[in-house]
């Protein structure tokens, strides 16, 4: 985040397959439009503010983004018609089972509907380069 938020203050362009996109595209919380309103006011202190006061929560975030994306693509994979042997598709079985569970705790512990920031709830009035995806 403070790498964005270097970007921002000295107006760099950030490309498109960098890892700073790649992050803020992963979350559901509205990182790049929270550090672009805290480098508003250079050398407030502002930005660090948000990253120390936000980084818990959008790390719970990014966890969850990551596992549930992660696990849905694996039950993807398994849901696919390969001919497999009795002893395999049981095993996959087994697996897709344990991933549904596991998507179900995720979905139960979600830390984005726990925690959600003041931040997410002014997100539809973001301009597109930063909204979350």
């Amino acid at each position: 985040m403070r790498s964005i938020a270097e970007k921002i203050t000295t107006r760099t362009a950030i490309p498109n397959n960098s890892t700073e996109v790649g992050f803020v595209n992963q979350t559901t919380e509205p990182v790049y439009k929270m550090l672009s309103i805290g480098t508003s006011i250079p050398g407030s202190g502002l930005a660090d503010s948000l990253i120390a006061q936000y980084r818990d929560v959008i790390a719970a975030d990014y966890a969850y983004v990551f596992l549930e994306r992660n696990l849905r693509l694996g039950m993807a994979a398994l849901d696919k018609n390969y001919t497999l042997q009795q002893s395999q598709r049981e095993q996959a079985n087994q697996v897709r089972q344990r991933a549904q569970a596991m998507l179900m705790q995720l979905s139960q512990e979600n830390p984005s509907g726990r925690y959600r920031t003041t931040w997410s709830n002014s997100n539809a009035n973001c301009a597109p380069a930063c909204r979350n995806t």
